[in-house]
């Protein structure tokens, strides 16, 4: 709820932590895509994911209604964060073409515009898209000539190639016991 997601904002602010929302788009949305069928191209619930990995993303790319939830959620959730900065993913986008990749992209850009002084932050995929400008930052993790094009574009750069780097995941080179929580796909890769 907003309430708790004000909790964990006041929480991490009293401990010098900055809470930086990711909405992710036009990949990694297969929560949204099950949750709410209007979104999909077909109007049907996408399936519930509930294993890891990078799943295919069929959205409604040009449906006024996708973008009408996306501006409701980007504006509601900016204002609870203690960051001008907001996520929005851009990377993995699965199944999606470049002209697909492109739109997304615009319209985020226009609705995170019109809602005030908020940096758009995304994966260095984002650098494949036609934003440019310092209002847009890119954080690199994967692909190095994306962040060198999102530099000639005077995009911001964010460095962070660790890309075996998640919370949750179980980090020990003991053998896995059943009492330990987490992931393990990271080490098997």
């Amino acid at each position: 709820t907003q309430e708790e997601f004000s909790e964990l904002v006041a929480y991490a602010d009293a401990r010098f932590v900055t809470v930086l929302p990711e909405f992710e788009m036009p990949g990694h949305y297969g929560a949204a895509a099950h949750s709410y069928p209007k979104l999909n191209e077909d109007d049907v619930a996408g399936p519930k994911i509930t294993s890891t990995g990078i799943h295919t993303s069929r959205f409604a790319h040009y449906d006024p209604d996708t973008w009408e939830l996306v501006a409701d959620i980007l504006g509601q959730i900016s204002p609870l964060t203690n960051s001008p900065l907001i996520h929005i993913g851009g990377d993995e986008a699965k199944g999606v073409t470049h002209e697909e990749y492109l739109h997304p992209m615009d319209m985020i850009k226009q609705i995170v515009d019109s809602i005030g002084d908020i940096t758009i932050v995304g994966w260095d995929d984002i650098a494949n898209s036609n934003l440019s400008g310092g209002d847009i930052w890119v954080q690199y993790w994967n692909n190095a000539a994306n962040t060198l094009e999102a530099a000639d574009r005077s995009m911001g750069i964010i460095i962070s190639p660790g890309d075996k780097l998640y919370l949750d995941m179980v980090y020990s080179r003991q053998p896995r016991i059943p009492s330990d929580f987490g992931l393990t796909w990271a080490q098997e890769n």
